[in-house]
């Protein structure tokens, strides 16, 4: 069956089911996925927040949004009439997150917002809720407890009327006993590449730590994918930078790199366009230098050579 066909099939028993129900919207997949969600529409600016409600695989994905729009009871017979056509993808064995969203999912049930799942910066899973934030017209997460079996943040549970549910859920989380998953061979063949990317950012002393996210524009960062495989290359990064800093304190008083800078100051002084580490080729180099010879010019000095080098792949001490 074609997508356009099997889109005619949601969008009739949608409307059938939901009639007068305003705002809905369909998202279709390749693999025979459809979903139905309602669209809250900030009429002032025209955005958007799509709230699922409801897929061709028989799942109620926001029960809570479902009940307080009183539209339970036909959500329900809409899951089995999508199901009933037949053209949903298997169904995929269940994974450790779903059991943990199924737990957070009890824990919220009358609560009047919907549970979600989020993974944390250390690979643990954070349960919470998702606010509609009405400044900018977008859902934010709002983490109420952890597979660690704590509460992270307790006085935003509190503001948020859950601090009881949100203790109540750290509780069966934490009995989970979740431990994070390793990477697989595959990802952590990807990590070398890009955390060489990183350090020989950092070696090259051009950018400072807090701008160094800034050199993960390359290819090999874009292959990690996943966002787990990219903390875990931040994280051996941190201890390579700490390393660095205790190898630091046996530095001399003044560096090679130091004396390099004092020289191209002297250069500038003289009225030569000095850049160090200038880009990354001798063309884009040579296009950096006439950029601030015209800078220079605009403010009535008078350039009269340029001295450049771009980063290499050797070693340089020293950061800015």
């Amino acid at each position: 069956m074609s997508s356009e066909s099997q889109y005619e099939q949601v969008r009739a028993i949608t409307d059938e089911v939901l009639a007068g129900v305003k705002d809905i919207s369909l998202h279709g997949w390749d693999d025979g996925r459809w979903y139905v969600l309602l669209d809250q529409i900030n009429y002032d600016t025209a955005e958007v927040v799509e709230r699922p409600l409801v897929s061709n695989m028989g799942e109620i994905l926001s029960p809570e949004l479902v009940a307080k729009l009183g539209l339970t009871e036909q959500v329900e017979e809409l899951a089995l009439r999508l199901l009933a056509q037949g053209f949903a993808p298997a169904p995929r064995p269940p994974t450790v997150r779903d059991s943990i969203l199924a737990v957070a999912m009890a824990v919220m049930k009358g609560s009047g917002l919907d549970a979600v799942v989020r993974e944390d910066d250390v690979g643990h899973v954070q349960a919470g809720v998702e606010v509609l934030v009405e400044s900018n017209w977008r859902l934010e997460f709002r983490a109420l407890a952890s597979t660690r079996g704590d509460v992270p943040f307790p006085k935003l549970a509190e503001a948020l009327g859950l601090l009881e549910r949100a203790e109540q859920l750290a509780q069966r989380l934490g009995a989970l006993g979740y431990t994070p998953p390793p990477l697989s061979e595959d990802e952590a063949a990807l990590v070398p590449e890009a955390l060489e990317q990183l350090w020989r950012g950092f070696n090259y002393g051009l950018r400072s730590l807090n701008d160094l996210a800034e050199a993960t524009d390359h290819q090999a960062w874009y292959d990690l994918g996943e966002d787990r495989v990219r903390r875990e290359v931040w994280r051996q990064f941190d201890a390579k930078v700490r390393t660095r800093l205790v190898e630091e304190t046996q530095w001399p008083d003044i560096l090679e790199v130091e004396r390099l800078a004092a020289a191209f100051d002297d250069l500038r002084r003289a009225g030569i366009v000095a850049e160090m580490g200038a880009t990354h080729t001798l063309s884009s180099g040579w296009s950096l230098v006439r950029e601030r010879a015209e800078q220079w010019a605009s403010r009535g000095e008078s350039p009269w050579a340029a001295a450049f080098f771009p980063p290499v792949s050797g070693k340089m001490s020293g950061r800015e």
